[in-house]
């Protein structure tokens, strides 16, 4: 009886201690250890909610903040400012469709506005020479259509396009920004130019975005936020004796050894523009052969240094012909090249085509001869001299 007793006992404290031990090391590597299913599935999903909820009361507390600073700064007419923040609105806004449809009714508020804005040529330099500087600045008056007239709007921000030329006469495009006054008035003063060159100054409404909904809404705009002007560079030297030879052929691919009408199409207007000591010249052999090396010694050996620069070149019937609606339809082609007797090489190749329409034959090719080389050409010519 008393050995029962005994025994029982010992097998109550044996199961008491194995309750009330800590688990085993083991069990602590399974629950915390690196690569436990606990550890990478349920932990962070318990703590990732609250988390997240935080993460996005804190997104729509910095956008609310921003739409009330873009609401003030539409409301001072800072919309250079205002634009900033709607970037900064889309930038946190999620990508999704409720992220686009709360982006799109921020964008409402600032578009009647921005659709108001005027931007208009206030000054234009007249044309320079290379080396010299122009003689005012380019600039452009920026306001906003309201309904008692036009209000000018200040520290409105442009970007300026205008051409760049490198020391090894690369040409590119350059950029600068520019802010209107309090005026309205926003200037551009363009770099002395090195060369020749007709090209264009542009400026536009300092809007861009990388998100899509405001790349769009830019880019419907663009032509009414932005101005282009002529950036001319006429040539150095305008009493620099020039010859001109171009050579014309018929309809049926024949050269025209009687008369001159494309060179005395472009003779006219280049005097007009202030080319002095300008006159023609007859090469029709050398021109028909395609031969210019010959070309050009038989135009040394005629002129005898007399002559500095040389434009010559042919013109050509590309298409003439009658439509189905009687009106015929010529296609004019004149390729010309100058040459610079002083450096001895050709100084500039080019090729010009124009479609042009006539009651008659003749009246078809007479067009698109005069747009050709009444006016592309010498435009063309005039500025790479």
């Amino acid at each position: 009886m008393i050995r029962s007793v005994c025994i029982f006992i010992l097998v109550s404290v044996v199961f008491v201690s194995c309750a009330s031990d800590p688990a085993p090391s083991g069990a602590g590597l399974a629950r915390y250890g690196a690569g436990s299913v606990e550890e990478g599935d349920s932990a962070p999903r318990k703590a990732s909610a609250p988390a997240q909820r935080l993460r996005q009361s804190e997104i729509q507390a910095r956008v609310a903040a921003l739409e009330s600073d873009m609401d003030a700064k539409i409301e001072a007419f800072d919309l250079s400012g205002a634009f900033d923040d709607l970037n900064e609105i889309a930038a946190l806004l999620p990508e999704n469709q409720a992220g686009k449809t709360r982006l799109q009714e921020v964008l409402r508020k600032i578009e009647p506005v921005v659709d108001s804005i005027l931007v208009e040529a206030a000054s234009v330099p007249p044309e320079t020479a290379p080396d010299v500087a122009f003689k005012k600045p380019f600039s452009v008056r920026v306001s906003l259509k309201t309904p008692e007239g036009k209000r000018p709007l200040s520290g409105f921000r442009l970007a300026v396009s205008y051409p760049s030329i490198a020391e090894d006469g690369t040409r590119s495009i350059a950029t600068a920004s520019v802010l209107s006054d309090a005026t309205g008035l926003a200037s551009f003063v363009a770099p002395v130019p090195p060369s020749t060159g007709l090209s264009r100054v542009l400026f536009a409404a300092d809007f861009a975005s990388d998100d899509p909904l405001l790349a769009k809404a830019v880019e419907s705009r663009r032509a009414a936020l932005s101005v282009s002007c002529e950036h001319r560079v006429g040539p150095r030297e305008k009493r620099a004796p020039t010859t001109i030879s171009i050579l014309d052929y018929d309809k049926n691919g024949k050269p025209v050894l009687g008369g001159n009408p494309t060179a005395t199409t472009l003779l006219k207007p280049l005097v007009q523009k202030g080319l002095t000591r300008i006159g023609m010249a007859d090469f029709p052999h050398q021109l028909a052969s395609g031969d210019e090396a010959a070309l050009i010694k038989a135009a040394k050996a005629q002129f005898q240094g007399g002559v500095q620069r040389f434009i010559y070149g042919t013109g050509r019937i590309e298409r003439l012909e009658r439509g189905d609606d009687g009106v015929w339809r010529c296609t004019f082609v004149v390729q010309a090249s100058v040459w610079d007797f002083v450096a001895d090489r050709k100084a500039y190749s080019t090729e010009i085509r124009h479609e042009a329409e006539g009651a008659t034959e003749a009246a078809a090719l007479d067009a698109a001869r005069k747009k050709v080389a009444g006016e592309l050409l010498v435009n063309d010519l005039y500025y790479n001299l």
